[in-house]
């Protein structure tokens, strides 16, 4: 689940606010795959909520690509750039 990931990213308190210095925060994520149970549009805003920044595409400036079930290409482009995934079920 796209949640259970980028939790595991940061320190989230029970409100749902986040607290400063949480990993995710500042840093860009990429979702590739399939989003089951959210659209792309709930992710990239709970991903912001967390202080994150949301891009399309994999790049060197990439910190996290959350992958999910049919991932392809921005996978094997983290993988060819040493980025961080995440392989939890997402949404």
């Amino acid at each position: 689940m796209v949640l259970d990931a980028l939790l595991d990213q940061c320190d989230v308190r029970a409100d749902g606010s986040r607290r400063l210095g949480e990993p995710v925060a500042g840093k860009t994520v990429v979702f590739t795959g399939s989003l089951e149970r959210m659209t792309r549009d709930e992710a990239k805003a709970m991903a912001e909520r967390l202080g994150a920044k949301v891009a399309a595409s994999v790049s060197k400036k990439t910190d996290l690509v959350v992958v999910g079930p049919g991932a392809g290409s921005k996978l094997a482009k983290a993988a060819e750039l040493g980025i961080e995934t995440s392989a939890k079920r997402i949404g």
